[in-house]
């Protein structure tokens, strides 16, 4: 009986202490920013998540999974757009989704965190880690500021890669690029 009653008193001050978070889809655009491999010249647009969801239990994120809308993959100039949506870059009409999904647990520490976990992106996954700051953490609001710079080789995106092209010397484009933004979680209710 007395085992019982300590596991009925674990589960409860389990479902206490953890606190489910979604993602507030109305505000939450992430920055991407590629460069030329050989000199200082950078493009900058805009890429949408979809849906995602945290699990924090006191100062640890447990759970995370985080879906991007390729489809929503941005920039002013419309050629550009153009071509990072076609085969030579993401070909998202036929990998419309990226996914991030947290692979274990992370520890919040003076306001920053570092993330492991599974990135998709056409359909290759990879464990990347990154640091995010955590802006706000509150009950009903968790704000993490991604920073992640991704070896865009390692998901089959080798148009003008250096690495792949060694020759290639005019019209490079770095391999890795970086995405980072502000992600508003709210807790479900």
């Amino acid at each position: 009986m007395k085992n019982i009653l300590l596991l009925i008193a674990i589960l409860f001050f389990h479902q206490i202490t953890a606190q489910n978070y979604s993602l507030n889809k109305e505000v939450q655009s992430i920055n991407w920013t590629g460069k030329a491999a050989f000199d200082a010249y950078s493009l900058t647009g805009t890429i949408n998540t979809q849906q995602g969801s945290v699990l924090v239990k006191g100062d640890t994120i447990v759970q995370m999974s985080i879906v991007i809308d390729m489809k929503s993959l941005d920039h002013d100039y419309k050629d550009l757009k153009g071509h990072l949506r076609g085969k030579d870059f993401f070909e998202i009409k036929k990998y419309s989704q990226a996914k991030f999904v947290l692979t274990r647990p992370s520890i919040i520490k003076n306001g920053k965190v570092s993330l492991t976990g599974n990135l998709t992106i056409k359909n290759i996954t990879k464990e990347e880690t990154f640091t995010a700051g955590i802006l706000k953490k509150e009950k009903n609001t968790i704000e993490i500021a991604p920073i992640m710079n991704i070896n865009r080789t390692s998901y089959g995106v080798e148009y003008n890669s250096p690495t792949i092209f060694q020759s290639l010397k005019k019209n490079a484009i770095a391999d890795d690029f970086e995405l980072n933004g502000k992600l508003i979680f709210k807790t479900i209710n």
